[in-house]
């Protein structure tokens, strides 16, 4: 019969039998890609000749002088913290109400809110297209409905509206989580 010992090290063995395909396949496809393309970084290559000339920070020092770089950037910072606070915010509230003993459809509701959260980006991206659609979409043709065709916009063509409209999408999706 065993001892404790040899079944702590069988079981540790197991384990690491386990985890060890996952983490093969994490370094072979995350942190050696990860590496490789920082490493690349640092030179200047057309992509299909063999000829690469290392450049050193100068591509960075390029990068930060890009007026297009520097937006897209400063968009996605926008777009990363409204929509964690947002979505951090909303889903304490809606959780706290979901608790509630006494809410009746609790489990339904939990599924409404749930469902977003297992759809694919593209399902999202056809949901919000159908949405903000400028000529035929669900937003803009009730407003029309409703006499206020002043309030109608191009909601994903509008440079100072198209951010929101993709945070809107983004916290719907994540909601559920």
């Amino acid at each position: 019969m065993a001892g404790p010992a040899v079944r702590r090290r069988g079981s540790g063995l197991f384990v690491l039998a386990c985890l060890l395909p996952a983490l093969v396949l994490f370094v072979l496809f995350m942190i050696v890609p990860t590496v490789n393309v920082f490493r690349m970084s640092f030179y200047t290559w057309s992509g299909f000749s063999p000829d690469m000339r290392f450049v050193g920070l100068d591509n960075f020092v390029r990068l930060l002088d890009d007026t297009q770089f520097v937006r897209a950037f400063q968009n996605t910072v926008a777009l990363l913290v409204v929509v964690t606070v947002v979505t951090m915010g909303l889903g304490l509230f809606l959780a706290a109400i979901m608790t509630r003993q006494r809410l009746r459809g609790r489990t339904f509701y939990r599924f409404v809110l749930y469902v977003p959260s297992v759809l694919s980006v593209v399902v999202i991206a056809a949901i919000f297209s159908a949405l903000f659609d400028q000529e035929n979409g669900l937003i803009n043709g009730t407003l029309r409905l409703l006499s206020l065709d002043g309030l109608r916009q191009v909601w994903l063509g509008d440079q100072d509206i198209v951010l929101w409209s993709l945070a809107i999408a983004m916290v719907w999706q994540s909601l559920g989580y």
